[in-house]
């Protein structure tokens, strides 16, 4: 409970970076919280009461801090807090998190097979993701034989 409100709060703070008038200040921060937690789903056994009340802080947070920021930073926000808690749990490793932030600098080892479809950096981008994880072994090999296909599923709407 107390690490899920400290990842919130330095999201929130860190919010001033993507704009100065996103100014937060501590006791704010803590009346929503206290809020919440008095607010949250009560619970006789420990390890739920606490899901209740990190869930309740941070749907709490997120809802209460979107009214102030315009509708170009609210889904930077929901991402912001979303990779912050996953960070926390390990979800998501510094390694993944570099990858994320600032890209890489590899080259594909294949060539594009459609430059207007997909960007040089896009193609880097997939040949290094499918050097780096297992599970996504065979990305680069289904784009090129299935290209049509992968062409529909990024044109489809309601994806996201």
């Amino acid at each position: 409970m107390a690490i899920r409100g400290t990842v919130l709060y330095f999201v929130i703070s860190d919010l001033a970076l993507i704009d100065p008038m996103y100014q937060f200040s501590l006791s704010y921060f803590k009346k929503l919280f206290l809020n919440a937690t008095e607010n949250s789903a009560p619970s006789s056994e420990q390890e739920q009461r606490i899901l209740n009340i990190c869930d309740s802080v941070t749907k709490l947070m997120f809802t209460d801090v979107c009214r102030g920021l315009f509708e170009s930073h609210k889904k930077i926000y929901s991402f912001l807090i979303c990779t912050a808690i996953r960070r926390e749990n390990k979800a998501i490793s510094f390694a993944e998190w570099n990858y994320i932030i600032r890209g890489t600098t590899k080259s594909a080892n294949s060539p594009n097979p459609d430059p207007a479809f997909i960007s040089p950096a896009g193609w880097d981008y997939l040949s290094y993701i499918e050097d780096s994880y297992t599970e996504l072994k065979g990305v680069i090999n289904s784009i090129k034989t299935k290209l049509p296909l992968w062409k529909e599923v990024v044109k489809a709407p309601n994806i996201v």
